[in-house]
């Protein structure tokens, strides 16, 4: 499936985390930011209290779903506010999307330009060619093993670190990173070493694989090139 049918799928939990935000505002005083991942079979819904400086204590609220065959499960509900993690978690229950996971629905409005749509079907033809290519590559949803939500952006991660960490396989270990950072407004992102470019569209790849498991990893960069060369003569 494409990245976009998957984000389309995690719009409801969009619709309940604003829900829940806008409710903990109003407790809190505070400006709350809103993520949503989808990882093989996990969501989570995770708020944090924005005007914190302390990285470690910005989180406030964090809700773990578990999809088990398209149904999804509210597996645990973490609040920094102890007193108030009944209540959310019996919000959450109550303001839980009915439908299964993925299935089909239709939105009035595509909450995503067509612009960004673009940039996810470039994302997922980049991704495709190292999906299921070698031991590691067995990714969800869809060609990634990360779907991020945010604010202002969608990050989408395809990471393979198979055998990267065993004493045995020193010859023969994967060390691939790939990312696509998509920004949701004007903000252009910044740029770091290693990182390539197409339109609005931040790049992150990285193969610091063995010699032997490079051949995925080139057809990724080959295909970044080909899609960046497609979408500059547009």
């Amino acid at each position: 499936m494409n990245t976009i049918e998957f984000l389309h799928a995690l719009h409801p939990y969009l619709i309940l985390l604003t829900a829940i935000a806008t409710n903990s505002k109003e407790r809190t005083g505070s400006e709350m930011i809103k993520t949503i991942s989808l990882s093989y079979s996990n969501i989570k819904l995770r708020l944090e209290v924005q005007d914190k400086k302390d990285a470690d204590s910005n989180l406030y609220l964090l809700a773990s779903f578990q999809i088990d065959q398209e149904k999804v499960l509210l597996t645990d509900v973490y609040c920094k506010d102890t007193e108030k993690r009944k209540e959310f978690e019996e919000a959450i229950r109550s303001q839980m999307p009915p439908s299964a996971f993925l299935q089909s629905f239709t939105l009035e409005e595509d909450p995503f330009s067509k612009e960004v749509i673009h940039y996810l079907t470039i994302a997922d033809a980049i991704a495709k060619q190292a999906y299921l290519c070698s031991s590691g590559d067995d990714y969800r949803p869809g060609y990634f093993s990360e779907i991020i939500l945010e604010e202002n952006r969608i990050v989408l991660r395809q990471i393979n670190r198979h055998n990267s960490r065993s004493v045995d396989h020193k010859q023969d270990y994967h060390l691939r990173d790939l990312e696509f950072f998509i920004p949701l407004n004007d903000v252009a992102e910044k740029l770091s070493f290693q990182d390539e470019q197409i339109g609005a569209m931040r790049i992150h790849f990285s193969d610091g694989s063995s010699k032997n498991n490079k051949q995925c990893g080139d057809r990724i960069q080959k295909k970044i090139n080909e899609e960046r060369l497609r979408f500059d003569n547009r």
